[in-house]
């Protein structure tokens, strides 16, 4: 939880506005239980490629309703089966006590066509295989709204009913709050500065989303309150569509769950009114806008590229700093025959080395 210096290059104090500006809200992270029963024929298959990846110590392909995934050598937790892909996680196991189905969408699909279109897709492909009935096993829902950003004094105003708050900063600047443990699959809920750690993580196309409403140099506060599968349950949201067609109840829910207060000179804050900055979160239209799977996809792949190139610069001035060379060109020359004969020596041709991590990125490793 961290908020770049170009975005603010102040320490956070408390920032409202007499109106609350919705950017974006919606569901942020979704996973899935499928109750099923897996053919023997594929278990055995499934089987055999992790027995291949194991050998290998790397993961291998596997096909499922003609996608190609990676079946990593380790398994997903209690599921010994996890098959990986730029889209998301699916996790197979044969134990008769657990969902046979795991499912973790990435950001990068759920936010490029949707949540319903989400489900959709891993639906299509899991179905290839077996019938599944999916029930949610976790959701988060969020608020993307500028106009508001509490300071670190202002934390008092915040009641909950968690026992548990902490505060993150760095530099000394107030970079977000998490109310409530992760665990029992209750309820927790994290504030944070959005936009600088959009683009440390490389999601850009937030901005996009966020469009003209969103204004360079204000902070953007992201509410996001986790909702794990114990009080999912209790809210009687089973399967996907009932998650979808009670969204706005499950959010107020979780936005009573924990408030921001008026100060008062009562000593208990939770007789205190409701601050008008909650109550425009509390009313967020949560239709969240998706944009493209290629731009959200597109965002993390340059992400990436700007590390490599980070990293790439680094070793090449080192390797010119040895060749008392100075330019870039000149540190091209001298290194392309040291590759080629390091390619030799390996017995591993560059293309090879290409291919396998192609593999990799598509598999989401």
């Amino acid at each position: 939880m961290s908020h770049s210096p170009s975005e603010a290059d102040r320490s956070f104090e408390i920032v409202a506005s007499s109106q609350v500006r919705e950017l974006a809200s919606g569901i942020d992270s979704m996973y899935l239980s499928g109750r099923a029963v897996l053919p023997e024929a594929f278990v055995d298959r499934l089987e055999r490629a992790r027995g291949r990846a194991l050998d290998g110590r790397e993961p291998v392909g596997f096909d499922l309703g003609g996608v190609e995934f990676g079946l990593t050598p380790f398994g997903w937790g209690r599921y010994p089966y996890r098959l990986s892909h730029e889209y998301g996680l699916i996790g197979f196991t044969p134990s008769e006590h657990l969902p046979a189905v795991r499912v973790q969408p990435k950001a990068q699909l759920l936010h490029g066509i949707g949540p319903a279109a989400t489900v959709d897709t891993f639906s299509s492909v899991v179905s290839t295989v077996a019938s599944v009935e999916w029930s949610v096993a976790r959701a988060d829902l969020f608020a993307d709204v500028q106009g508001f950003w509490p300071g670190a004094n202002t934390r008092e105003r915040f009641v909950c009913r968690a026992r548990t708050l902490a505060t993150f900063e760095e530099a000394g600047d107030l970079t977000g709050f998490q109310f409530g443990k992760r665990r029992g699959g209750g309820i927790t809920a994290r504030m944070y500065e959005k936009s600088g750690q959009a683009r440390k993580t490389g999601a850009d196309y937030w901005f996009e989303m966020w469009g003209e409403k969103y204004r360079p140099g204000e902070p953007v506060a992201r509410v996001e309150i986790e909702f794990g599968r114990k009080v999912l349950h209790q809210c009687e949201i089973e399967s996907p569509d009932d998650l979808f067609s009670n969204l706005a109840g499950l959010w107020g829910y979780g936005t009573e769950w924990l408030s921001y207060r008026q100060p008062t000179a009562d000593k208990t804050r939770s007789r205190a009114p409701v601050a008008p900055e909650w109550e425009a979160i509390r009313n967020v239209s949560l239709r969240d806008r998706a944009v493209t799977v290629q731009r959200t996809t597109s965002s993390k792949k340059a992400a990436t590229e700007r590390q490599i190139i980070q990293g790439l610069c680094g070793y090449l001035s080192s390797f010119a700093a040895i060749r008392n060379v100075d330019s870039i060109g000149a540190s091209l020359d001298l290194i392309d025959p040291v590759l080629r004969d390091y390619e030799r020596e390996t017995g591993i041709p560059f293309s090879a080395r290409v291919h396998k991590k192609r593999q990799k990125w598509e598999w989401g490793l």
